[in-house]
């Protein structure tokens, strides 16, 4: 490995380290401050009180979490097939397009000249019929 890649590896491990540390410690005092708030300031009565409503609170969050979740995740699939459907309805009208004006742009190739010695005219079997000379062609 390169030396260069190792020095910008270790020193990318060192700062996911870092920021981890500090989150880690960020929390700490988060939880530290809210407890010594809680043991200085609220009662025993309000806790047990605010204990109650999480926890009947908890199963509720959860259903209406995952209800959430659910109708978000058929809109974005609902979004997703919108999007690639128009997507690929301008995809087909350019495809359509360019190819209408190449059948338009280009000539149409005249046919080849017939060679005579395959040409054999047949007579008409009667003229009541209406008939003229039929042309038939041999491949």
């Amino acid at each position: 490995m390169n030396t260069h890649k190792a020095a910008g590896i270790r020193q990318l491990v060192g700062v996911v380290v870092g920021v981890g540390l500090l989150a880690c410690l960020g929390l700490a005092t988060l939880g530290g401050g809210a407890w010594w708030l809680v043991q200085e300031h609220v009662g025993a009565d309000a806790a047990r009180l605010w204990a109650l409503l999480a926890t009947v609170g908890l199963p509720v969050v959860l259903a209406v979490g995952y209800w959430l979740g659910r109708v978000e995740s058929r809109g974005l699939v609902a979004g997703l097939d919108t999007g690639i459907g128009k997507a690929m309805d301008a995809a087909s009208k350019t495809a359509n397009l360019r190819v209408n004006v190449l059948r338009a742009t280009q000539r149409p190739v005249p046919p080849a000249p017939l060679d005579p010695r395959q040409v054999v005219i047949i007579p008409a079997p009667a003229p009541a019929m209406g008939g003229g000379d039929d042309v038939l062609l041999l491949e």
